[in-house]
């Protein structure tokens, strides 16, 4: 890929043009997977500031509703990032539904039945799409090219890359831009939920913010307090 200024380094990042172009060409079986074009992209990404991405997120008018499916739901954070990308890439990315993935992930030998294979598939596959690191193509998910190359990052720059990709997300970024300037009701946040499921996705969403939390690129942790639970 082309030599970018910051600006465009920015740009590029928040509008994901590179990024979906490169998936769509993964979709052609003879196309050939651009590692290094990819770990370059991921450099510069990593190299953003992050206190330059919370000023973007500051400074933003945010006109995006919030629905039911922007609010993550899974059993293992693990399980929707390196194992799930992992497992895809090792049947070379073949393009699954949530009982496939299902039963991928759960590879135990536990007996179970295909309702429950498709709800822990569908649940990972939907928090690794709000992540970035699958797209979906008509009821069918795919690693983009940034999931596929998630196995050959240092942890350091895997975790680097997780971090900026939470802060592209919509809900993250409404929560941050509303707990800068004070509290925020996470209830009253995630009204379009019934308490019982509201209940059972707020340990997610505290695991998602706990990520921010442990970065030690920025002092999110000071913005994640104002997060009434």
């Amino acid at each position: 890929m082309k030599s970018m200024n910051s600006n465009e380094i920015i740009i590029e990042y928040q509008s994901m043009h590179y990024e979906k172009r490169v998936n769509n060409k993964m979709m052609y079986y003879d196309y050939v997977f651009p590692i290094d074009d990819i770990h370059h992209y991921i450099s510069e990404i990593n190299n953003i500031d992050c206190a330059k991405i919370m000023d973007d997120i500051l400074s933003s008018q945010f006109n995006e509703i919030i629905n039911s499916s922007d609010v993550f739901q899974f059993s293992s954070f693990e399980n929707c990032t390196d194992n799930l990308c992992a497992v895809l890439k090792r049947a070379n990315n073949p393009g699954v539904k949530p009982l496939q993935m299902g039963k991928m992930l759960l590879n135990d030998g536990e007996n179970r039945k295909e309702g429950a294979f498709t709800k822990y598939g569908e649940n990972h596959l939907k928090t690794a799409l709000l992540i970035g690191l699958v797209w979906k193509y008509y009821d069918t998910y795919y690693l983009t090219c940034l999931g596929y190359a998630l196995d050959t990052l240092s942890k350091e720059e895997r975790n680097k890359l997780i971090t900026r990709l939470l802060l592209r997300n919509k809900l993250i970024r409404r929560v941050l831009k509303v707990t800068s300037k004070g509290k925020l009701d996470m209830r009253q946040f995630c009204y379009m939920l019934s308490d019982s499921t509201y209940i059972r996705r707020r340990s997610n969403l505290k695991r998602i913010f706990k990520c921010l939390e442990e970065s030690d690129e920025y002092p999110f942790d000071t913005i994640t307090e104002n997060i009434i639970w």
